[in-house]
């Protein structure tokens, strides 16, 4: 179910692979494992694959073709920018929920 990092517990409860002294971020190991289901990875595969798409579009001369209206040639870098703003948020998602206070 994906990668886990030091996220089994002693007996004590307390996280046994991590460094000593250490412990979890706030809602980490939750965000971790959220991150981790495989439906959320295929939702950014998919992502992924429309963005590579787009960008593809974008290098052709759609403004020539008059069956595509305007206004979808002109929001293709603007959903291109939102798909990168999804990214940059499960970049950090992923970052914040490895992260442990030393």
């Amino acid at each position: 179910n994906g990668i886990n990092i030091d996220d089994k517990n002693d007996e004590e409860g307390t996280n046994a692979g991590a460094v000593a002294g250490s412990f979890n971020l706030p809602y980490s190991q939750p965000l971790r494992e959220f991150l981790a289901q495989p439906v959320v990875e295929i939702i950014f595969s998919l992502l992924v694959a429309l963005s590579t798409f787009l960008v593809a579009l974008e290098t052709l001369d759609l403004e020539s073709y008059e069956s595509i209206p305007r206004f979808m040639v002109d929001s293709l870098p603007n959903v291109e920018n939102v798909i990168a703003g999804i990214f940059t948020v499960e970049f950090f998602a992923r970052w914040y929920g490895f992260g442990q206070l030393t």
